[in-house]
């Protein structure tokens, strides 16, 4: 189920595709971020409603990241319980700061509930697969 949600956050966040490679790279993704135990899971009457968890862990700052909700689910506040939950978590481990990037109004409104602040912009160029750099070629030799 998480392999899923994972590929379903790639498919919306940066457009994966729905493919056997997308599928394996959840997976993966799903078993590297469990085995670091760094992926929280929120419940809702017993049944899973949201999943958050952290991209990249240092003693004092995280960066939250893989936060997903289903569609039929959203809107209820189960992504915000679920980033605070990981937030909780991380405080009693001693961090103090965390950081995320969010695109939605409404991400946006639920982080800010939270207590996160608006930095910046930021901006995102995917590429489909490799590209040149530069248009200039390596010697010949």
């Amino acid at each position: 189920m998480l392999a899923e949600w994972r590929l379903q956050f790639e498919i919306e966040a940066v457009g994966a595709r729905d493919d056997a490679q997308s599928r394996q790279s959840s997976r993966e993704n799903i078993e590297r971020l469990h085995a670091r135990a760094v992926l929280w899971v929120l419940e809702a009457e017993g049944r899973p409603v949201a999943m958050s968890g952290f991209n990249a862990t240092l003693p004092d700052c995280v960066q939250v990241g893989n936060v997903w909700t289903p569609p039929e689910l959203r809107r209820r506040g189960y992504a915000r319980c679920a980033v605070a939950g990981t937030l909780l978590d991380a405080r009693e481990a001693g961090v103090s700061r965390a950081i995320l990037v969010a695109e939605s109004p409404h991400a946006k409104r639920a982080y800010e509930a939270l207590g996160f602040q608006r930095i910046g912009d930021y901006g995102l160029v995917l590429f489909d697969g490799p590209q040149a750099s530069g248009g200039r070629q390596p010697p010949v030799s």
